[in-house]
């Protein structure tokens, strides 16, 4: 028999909308994602949404949890006691037990485009970025040509190849850097990690060559390309955007923070994001109103251009001239209580549990925009939108 799922949270019959909060995952960000899917976890909705947290464990496993289990166990601990507590299910389960997916998790295989690809071969419905500007969100490299390519101001600099990284051939790399003319200090990074893992200011040539090692490895992989990039003097930003739940191309800002960091530190790294001292946030930022307007009308081109939807974070830099330079474009940002997003989205007048919503419905809103007819999984039952 066909059952008719309508955007509107609940269907034709009555029944909420199963979303399945997907949080955990393979990458380096796995704790940063337990966090996320908690936050989500405990704000959702449940007059709206029927919640099913659905957790991957570091190995690369799939569990149904309950809320109960989620809501009172701490992220340090739930690696630890999560198995007595699970139901493992494969992936083909999925089809038949979500009917969309709210993707809480961070990093590699989660935010590059693998796990939007799967769903979309399972043909469930999910939040956020597609595949294409998923893949290029995560890859630092191809974000930047494309920023470039549509004169959006970025940070100068170059890439190293993986296999020229990992390594750490110091003669190679070297020659890299003289070769584009590195001026120190000068920033490394992996070109495919989030959350500021293997960040690094380097600020001599002596420590370049372990700087690229480090920023190769922290993934855990073999290896991977890392971006050199020229240190900018400035004052931080993070903005925040949401979609049109038309679906139309429209973006609008949820402001500008300014980032100060925390005495001693000279990036917005790791230790400065999650760590015991943490960098001053101030919503909205201090800086001139038409500075402001223009970092607003830099990230919502940015999002355009790389193809993004629903919602992003932009991170980058203001010279001293008052010009804006994009250097993190984020399409799953962090979802902890105090996170950009949730501090954004209060600034734009909603709580939690609005925001939250508001995310769901606008993917909804487009989805039956989009298609008068979606098939979703393999249980043999169409859902009208």
């Amino acid at each position: 028999m066909e059952r008719s799922l309508r955007p509107k949270s609940v269907d034709s019959q009555g029944k909420k909308v199963r979303v399945g909060i997907f949080f955990g995952g393979r990458s380096v960000e796995h704790e940063v994602s337990i966090t996320s899917g908690k936050t989500i976890c405990h704000h959702i909705d449940e007059n709206k949404y029927h919640a099913i947290p659905v957790f991957q464990s570091c190995d690369g496993r799939v569990f149904l949890l309950s809320l109960d289990f989620v809501l009172q166990t701490s992220t340090k601990k739930f690696d630890s006691l999560f198995e007595n507590n699970a139901t493992q299910i494969h992936w083909c389960e999925l089809p038949r037990l979500v009917d969309f997916v709210f993707i809480a998790s961070h990093g590699r295989y989660s935010e590059d485009g693998c796990l939007q690809g799967f769903l979309e071969f399972l043909e469930i419905p999910y939040l956020g970025t597609k595949v294409c500007g998923s893949a290029v969100g995560m890859n630092k490299e191809f974000q930047q040509k494309i920023l470039k390519a549509n004169k959006i101001q970025t940070p100068s600099g170059f890439t190293i190849p993986a296999h020229v990284a990992s390594l750490s051939i110091g003669a190679e790399i070297f020659r890299l850097a003289e070769q584009h003319a590195v001026e120190f200090p000068c920033i490394v990074k992996p070109a495919s990690e989030g959350s500021s893992f293997g960040v690094t200011k380097v600020k001599s040539q002596k420590d370049f060559a372990s700087a690229v090692q480090k920023a190769s490895t922290c993934g855990g992989s073999l290896g991977e390309s890392v971006l050199v990039e020229a240190f900018l003097e400035g004052s931080e930003f993070t903005c925040v955007l949401l979609e049109d739940e038309r679906g139309l191309p429209f973006w609008r800002s949820l402001g500008v923070t300014e980032v100060v960091l925390a005495p001693g530190a000279s990036i917005y790294d790791y230790a400065q994001k999650y760590g015991q001292t943490l960098a001053k946030k101030f919503l909205p930022a201090r800086f001139d109103p038409a500075v402001c307007e223009k970092i607003e009308s830099e990230c919502i081109k940015a999002c355009v251009a790389l193809g993004f939807s629903t919602f992003a974070r932009i991170d980058g830099i203001v010279d001293c001239h008052g010009v804006p330079y994009l250097f993190d474009a984020n399409t799953i940002s962090g979802m902890a209580e105090k996170s950009f997003l949730f501090l954004h989205a209060a600034y734009a007048g909603m709580d939690h549990r609005a925001f939250i919503s508001k995310l769901i419905d606008i993917e909804l809103e487009k989805l039956r925009a989009k298609e008068p007819l979606i098939k979703v999984g393999q249980t043999g039952c169409a859902k009208e939108l």
